[in-house]
């Protein structure tokens, strides 16, 4: 029986280590993908602005020049993927920490559900803006595309997350026997 646990529990510790591994991996290329797409596709650089400047209160907006609020623009993107890069670095050391049984926290299962659950609220869009919006904006192969990452994080954080949790039931279990 000990012996049972103990291999169950060092499978679920690698899927831990390899799944955090694979969150921050993730994150790098979020950030490669998003930078592609902004120095590909200008109109779509363009709209992000425009949609950026709309949010700006009116008398602000005018005060400021094209150069000024580009800066702007540039900033609070790099601000907003970097908050998003220290998200995933967190749960995926977290993961592989508690993986090699280095950490004890959950605290990194409650960020990965929030991510889990942002990718599911992503996901959601995507779907529903693939059967529903003739918008041209984004491509068909495009919001295919988004649905597939989406969903292949959706599974991977869920992973995680039942990894981590059996991790712990597993730790508790092997120290109530000895």
């Amino acid at each position: 029986m000990e012996e049972q646990i103990k291999i169950n529990l060092r499978r679920q510790e690698h899927t831990l280590t390899i799944i955090g591994l694979g969150v921050i991996l993730f994150g790098f290329w979020s950030m490669i993908r998003a930078a592609i797409e902004y120095m590909l596709d200008s109109s779509m650089l363009q709209s992000a602005f425009d949609e950026f400047m709309s949010t700006l209160d009116p008398a602000y907006r005018e005060s400021i020049t094209d150069f000024k609020a580009g800066i702007l623009f540039l900033f609070a993107s790099l601000l907003i993927l970097s908050v998003e890069m220290g998200f995933r670095l967190y749960i995926g050391r977290s993961a592989m920490a508690v993986g090699k049984g280095k950490n004890k926290s959950i605290l990194y299962l409650v960020a990965a559900s929030v991510l889990c659950i942002i990718y599911i609220l992503s996901f959601i869009s995507y779907a529903l803006a693939l059967f529903i919006s003739s918008s041209e904006d984004v491509s068909l192969f495009d919001k295919l595309v988004y649905i597939v990452i989406d969903l292949t994080s959706i599974i991977t954080l869920a992973d995680m997350i039942i990894a981590g949790i059996r991790v712990r039931r597993l730790r508790k279990k092997l120290s109530r026997i000895n």
